[in-house]
């Protein structure tokens, strides 16, 4: 059955031919829309490669590629034409190429393409890594302030006066930090130049050289948006950034203060007993209207300063008259009064908003503000040229070394497409150009795809409600512009609502609806949350599904107000809830309480099912705004038994488990760092306890730690073996193999083991992992180096960069705990949004130098000389452009957060106990009572703090008995208008901390498996034999699991290495195809000498094992050690060893590594033999070769790198040139065109085939290199030898024979798996005797063709 449109989203489907923006709500199915739209063009036969759709995330386009895939097959299978299903499998075929991607892989496509027409050179390394951006960015800046402290510099006076402003010259890293974020903001917009140069005005001489002309005109005539120089000549009232920013505010405060006092004016007139304060309050209001006329007439800044600073009294009345104890009412009224008018005039405490614009708007007179003004213009002219100068010195430090970074993609992509022939062929390879999640674009990106398009083929979907990426630089007003443009008469081009949200249960929806048609409007939001850009409820659940929108307020007794209490400023006061970890501790045992409730009571609608069932963890997701108290919660929620699932807990490099890797990398890369040394030794890692610690203090008190360290190895096993350990990771690490040394450290130390043993196991071994692969990755981008990495991973802590822990499957039954912006795009059917009261982000507002893309740069003025720090007034309209652009972000996560929920939504938040009516959230509430018109008050919706003040401030004006009964109702609540619905069911709960009980500890399987109160659970006995049978189980197949399921025959060539083979010797087997046994073992003990074994002793011991002293023929060694052994040998951190138990082979010796191999030690015989293997593998059997031919190819091997030097003087020639005379050359040339050398085979092979003692048939993979075989097409026969460099005694006699049969019987079990690989090859064929050609023996032995028993 075909799917059912709505009306808008057939129009969404449909349209084309202009421009269009679908502004697509939560749940509206946008993303379905887009896939129909796609499928329908192509039905219609257009080809998906006349598409560009692009995305944000690479996984966002791996799904899109992936419905789209879908769905076209879903239309293979309907439709019945040939042609067009031949046509559509043909667009199947197209899909992984089709243009599905992000923007900057897009861009990146465009450059890989035509490079050539800006002549960049095509090899680049795109620096993908943050990390290492910011380590090239770090060097890049350090040589550009190095110029600028060069006295000879034309700017050094200035850039030192900028040093002593916001550094000074000793401590210069936060000016630095300045220059790059400053550099940031310019790069992320396609007029960057022209915008860094308009921020100090006419800086036309100082723009540097690669500026283009359009730049040098911009900075002749800057931009008015932060026309910075016109502050320090024109009045302050007619600057623009005075108008745009700073009046707006101020009129936002008196017009809220005209609402407030005119309700309560209301409320209060007429009662005689009120007379004096209904009085003030009219003079009240008789100023504020005098200040609103002022700014509404344009007057002097001196004249508003005069009115705003001026003596605004007090309410003369005090609860202490006899009328106000007599009567409560009349309290209640003063109460309100006196607590609205401190909203706007206290001079301590929370300071009231006209009193906060006296103290920084209004400080300062006109004229003291034009020379802080202009002061403050010098220093960011100044700024803005060291900042030109290191934008020229970091493109120039990238083209030297060829790389590029993400915002470079578009930048050279722009230029790109200046070229004309360029851009038409651009333009017309797509018919339509579609931009999924177009909220979140940046104005580069927004230029880059506006070139692409004809003009009239941008498809745009998204929604400005759920742009939350503006700390990527992401401007929602790119979408908000194109909402109000597309919708007028005249306009050509056409904006789509799609408001039904399908995914919310209606009520849900119809309280988001209630909460933000008061808070969302185009100043704080940028869209005004009305008409079509409401959510439409349009879910389809059954009436049997309960309305569900919880309120709790936890209320603390006892707490100061400075827990919950923030700056008028946006800065947080000391003891702010951000770090309060007491004051969650109650919100979640009450989380984890509500949990429990729901998994034991609870029911969900199960849509597929089509009836409610028990509420399961997998229902269940805890959203929050940031990771902040990640540990305790999770803590929580484990002692309750409750399963959880997150994306970390912060931080990656802060777990236990990596910090303590990466200190040890710190030592071994140098020891001399106390700290990371004490941490290590101290660690399970090695277990010294306090008293060791001492001991080794005590070894040498005058140097540093190692220094001790090694004074005490003299005496101490403990500390000669960690030196060892140590030392042997230095070795490594000078070899520049990070990924070697950091699993070198998991071996030897057997850390990987230890902590998966501990609570969250698989998650740390999963961190262990993410370490090694990191490293891997830092080295793959061309960087080395131990003390390098180290830097890498200091940079990005220092940064602060959200590395979360990695992910890890998840449980199936888990409540999911993520941030807000991790959910977005996901639903849950139930949603806890905790921490309510949580402080909105204000942290770009704070500090010395403030910068937003439209208010441009502001900042603090040191005066030199009296040491006096004034902000400039560009950073309060900075500051003020900043709020408004940081709430109306808040917002929309809020937004965000709301509409995950399918349907129930439980907020949680905590506040103090609200004793009277100036308490917070209380004043905000009654305040907000008062207020007229659909939205509240701009100011008090800035002056809100957190989503519990905006929550409680949207629900003060509706119906909600347990608010009123909470929070009072003093006042008459003023109605919203129409655009609020009115039914929306919110329950409300008011909980006092004390009635949060202590935690009920459960495990979380018997937590998962609680039974539903009410059912009856029949008490069993306990089945003994059964629990003793479980308890003794054996596994059956024991061995089995012991077995390699691969093994190696031979040593594999290295043009043919397996992964695995370093680890595998080689596998020999008897004349019957059984593997040899080893015997002859002893074993070395020495006494324990602690009562308790670090992880790096026991993984030590069970490595260790035993020592053998008894080696086979081929130099293997093969050693012993029972788990209950209690014995250990000295430890080689080179050492391999083999449990005989377990059936794989390995070996106790790691090749020699090249580096070694340099002539102070002779090269490993397996390295002639491979070179003497090498030669014969390019000798030409049918050309005659003298002594000198082959000098000469051996040393061309040699120059070529693939034999070594000191390898060649050991390859014996001679040996090599006597085999060709030999009869068997002859024959091998004879066989020359049907010749096969270094022929590579696998097989598999019964278990018990190869080990004896098995009786398990199930196969092992045998792997191998043939040297050599030729095929008798007409006698049918095969062939095969094998080359061996064994020694062999030329003189015959008792020795020569004793030889002969020890290498007859080596190898027979080896040429007769070749035989057998060989047969089962070519069947047709007759595999005749093996031949081993012994080279230095000058014979060759054949091999009998009989197969072992069972190898067929």
């Amino acid at each position: 059955m075909a799917r059912q449109y709505t009306e808008n989203q057939e129009k969404a489907i449909s349209h084309s031919g202009h421009n269009i923006l679908v502004a697509a709500s939560a749940g509206s199915g946008k993303t379905t829309v887009l896939i129909e739209r796609l499928v329908r063009k192509i039905l219609a036969g257009a080809s998906v490669d006349e598409f560009l759709i692009v995305t944000f995330t690479n996984a966002a386009a791996a799904e899109m590629k992936e419905r789209l895939e879908v769905a076209i097959t879903e239309q293979i299978g309907q439709v019945t034409d040939d042609k067009q299903k031949r046509f559509l499998l043909d667009q199947l075929a197209l899909l992984p190429v089709a243009n599905v991607s992000t923007i900057d892989s897009f861009a990146l496509k465009l450059i890989d393409t035509y490079y050539y027409k800006i002549g960049l050179d095509p090899s680049y390394r795109l620096l993908a890594d943050q990390a290492e951006l910011n380590l090239l960015k770090d060097r890049v800046i350090g040589a550009v302030f190095a110029d600028f402290y060069d006295q000879n510099h034309p700017d050094h006076e200035g850039f030192l006066a900028l040093v002593n402003n916001f550094a000074n010259p000793n401590q210069d890293q936060n000016l630095k930090e300045k220059v790059l974020k400053l550099a940031d903001f310019a790069l992320a917009r396609p007029d960057g130049p022209e915008w860094l140069a308009s921020l100090a005005g006419d800086l036309a001489e100082q723009v540097p050289a690669s500026m283009t002309d359009t730049a040098q005109e911009t900075v002749a005539a800057p931009a008015t948006d932060t026309d910075s120089k016109a502050m320090a000549t024109s009045a302050l009232v007619d600057q623009n950034l005075f108008q745009k920013f700073l009046a707006p505010k101020i009129l936002a405060t008196f017009n809220q203060a005209d609402q407030v006092f005119t309700g309560i004016l209301q409320d209060i007139e007429g009662i005689s007993e009120l007379n004096k304060t209904a009085n003030f309050v009219q003079e009240t209001l008789d100023k504020v209207h005098q200040v609103q006329q002022a700014l509404t007439d344009h007057q002097s800044f001196d004249t508003l300063r005069g009115l705003i600073t001026s003596n605004w009294g007090k309410i003369p009345q005090t609860k202490t008259a006899k009328v106000f104890k007599e009567d409560p009412d009349l309290a209640a009224l003063l109460d309100a009064a006196r607590a609205s008018f401190s909203t706007f005039f206290a001079k301590s405490g929370r300071i009231g908003a006209v009193v906060n614009l006296n103290q920084t708007i209004f400080a300062l007179a006109e004229n003291q503000w034009q020379q802080v003004n202009a002061a403050g213009n010098q220093l960011v002219g100044t700024l803005v040229r060291v900042t030109q100068a290191f934008l020229d010195a970091f493109a120039a430090k990238k083209r030297e070394e060829n790389l590029l970074d993400f915002s470079d993609a578009e930048q050279l992509s722009l230029l790109i497409l200046q070229q004309e022939d360029v851009l038409n062929l651009i333009q017309s390879q797509f018919q339509e150009i579609l931009v999924d999640e177009y909220q979140d674009i940046n104005r580069l990106q927004e230029t880059f795809l506006k070139s692409l398009s004809n003009g009239e083929n941008m498809y745009m979907v998204g929604d400005v409600k759920q742009s939350i990426y503006g700390f990527r630089q992401a401007d929602p007003s790119l979408f908000t512009g194109k909402y109000f443009d597309f919708a007028r008469e005249d306009s050509p081009d056409e904006r789509i609502e799609l408001a039904e949200n399908f995914r919310s249960e209606n009520n849900v929806t119809t309280v988001i609806n209630q909460i933000f048609t008061q808070l969302m409007d185009e100043e704080l939001g940028d869209i005004p949350y009305q008409d079509s850009a409401k959510l439409i409820a349009a879910a389809s659940y059954p009436e049997m599904v309960p309305a569900v929108f919880h309120l709790d307020i936890i209320e603390q007794a006892n707490q100061e107000k400075a827990a919950f209490s923030t700056g008028e400023d946006g800065e947080n006061q000391a003891g702010s809830e951000a770090d309060n970890s007491e004051k969650r501790a109650s919100q979640y045992r009450y989380l984890a309480q509500k949990i429990q409730g729901l998994i034991q009571r609870g029911e969900v609608y199960d849509q597929k099912a089509g009836l409610m069932r028990p509420v399961k963890f997998s229902d269940i997701a805890i959203l929050t705004r940031s990771k902040t108290g990640y540990v305790e919660l999770l803590r929580t929620l484990n002692q309750a038994g409750i399963p959880v699932q997150s994306d970390g807990v912060g931080n990656y490099y802060q777990v236990m488990e990596v910090y303590l890797v990466l200190d040890l990398l710190r030592i071994v890369d140098n020891p001399h760092q106390d700290i990371p040394l004490a941490a290590v030794l101290r660690s399970p890692i090695f277990a010294f306890d306090e008293n060791d610690l001492a001991e080794i203090r005590l070894a040498d008190r005058r140097h540093d730690f190692y220094t001790a360290v090694v004074a005490d190895a003299k005496y101490h096993v403990r500390s000669q073996r960690f030196l060892e350990m140590l030392g042997a990771w230095q070795s490594l690490a000078r070899q520049n193999d990070l990924v070697g040394l950091v699993l070198a450290i998991y071996q030897d130390t057997g850390w990987l083991d230890y902590v998966g043993g501990l609570p969250g196991g698989n998650q740390r071994q999963a961190n262990l992992h993410a370490l090694y692969e990191k490293a891997g990755a830092f080295q793959e981008n061309g960087q080395s180096g131990l003390y390098a990495f180290i830097q890498y991973i200091e940079e990005i802590q220092k940064n602060g960069q959200e590395v979360g822990e990695v992910a890890q499957e998840s449980a199936e039954e888990s409540v999911a705990l993520m941030t807000i912006h991790a959910s977005k795009g996901l639903e849950f059917p139930i949603v806890i949004l905790p921490e309510l009261e949580k402080d909105l982000n204000a942290r770009d507002m704070q500090g010395d130098f403030l910068v937003q893309k439209d208010a441009g740069v502001g900042v603090d003025y040191l005066e030199p000389n009296a040491k006096v720090k004034v902000a400039t007034m560009a950073k309060y309209a900075v500051k003020e452009a900043l709020q408004r652009q940081a709430w109306s972000e808040e917002m929309r996560l809020y937004y965000v957060a709301l509409t995950r929920a399918k349907q129930q939504l439980y907020l949680v938040g905590t506040v103090a106990k609200q004793e009277d009516e100036s308490a917070r959230p209380r004043a905000l509430y009654l305040e907000a009572r008062s207020t007229t018109g659909q939205f509240l008050g701009r100011d008090l919706r800035l002056r809100s703090k957190s989503y519990l003040d905006w929550t409680l401030i949207t629900l003060a004006r509706l119906k909600v008995p347990a608010l009123t009964e909470w929070l009072g109702e003093v006042q008459t609540p003023r109605v919203p208008s129409t655009q609020t619905p009115q039914t929306g069911v919110i329950q409300v709960t008011v909980i006092p901390e004390a009635e949060v009980g202590p935690l009920t500890v459960k495990s979380a399987v018997s937590s998962a498996n609680e039974p539903v109160a009410g059912a009856v659970t029949p008490k069993q006995s306990i089945d003994t034999d059964r629990l003793r049978a479980r308890l003794n189980y054996q596994y059956p197949n024991w061995p089995a699991t012991q077995t390699a399921a691969y093994q190696s025959v031979s040593e594999i060539k290295s043009l043919f290495e397996d992964p695995d083979q370093s680890q595998l010797a080689k596998l020999t087997l008897d004349q019957a195809g059984h593997q040899m046994s080893w015997s002859g073992h002893s074993v070395e003990t020495e006494g324990r000498e602690d009562s308790h074994q670090p992880a790096a002793d026991s993984r030590q011991q069970a490595q260790d094992g035993a020592g053998s002293n008894n080696n086979s023929s081929q130099g293997k060694s093969y050693s012993s050690a029972h788990p209950a052994t209690k014995a250990r040998a000295s430890h080689r951190p080179d050492q391999r060893v083999l449990d005989p138990t377990a059936h794989v082979l390995t070996t106790d010796t790691l090749p020699v590594p090249a580096f070694q191999e340099d002539g102070q030690a002779k090269p490993a015989p397996t390295a002639v033999g491979t070179a003497t293997h090498l030669i014969l593998q390019l000798i030409d059997f049918n050309q005659p070769y003298t002594l000198a031919d082959l000098e000469d190819l051996l040393a061309s091997l040699v120059a070529d790198g693939k034999v070594l030097d000191q390898v060649a003087t050991l390859v014996d020639l001679d040996q090599i040139l006597d085999f060709l005379q030999t009869d068997m050359a002859q024959t091998i040339a004879h066989h020359s065109k049907t010749l096969h050398r270094e022929n590579p085979f696998s097989m598999l092979v019964p278990a018990n085939q190869v080990y004896p003692d098995l009786t398990e048939t199930e196969p092992i993979l045998i792997h191998g290199i043939i040297d050599g075989y030729f095929i008798d097409d007409q006698q049918k026969t095969i062939t095969l030898f094998d080359y061996k460099t064994d020694y062999v005694a030329k003189t015959p006699g008792p020795k020569q024979n004793e030889g002969l049969a020890k290498i007859r019987h080596q190898y027979t079990g080896q040429i007769r798996l070749y035989q057998t690989a060989l047969q089962q090859e070519y069947p047709r064929y007759q595999v005749k005797n093996g031949l081993l050609i012994l080279l230095a023996g000058h014979r060759t032995l054949e091999i009998s063709a009989s197969r072992p028993a069972g190898l067929s």
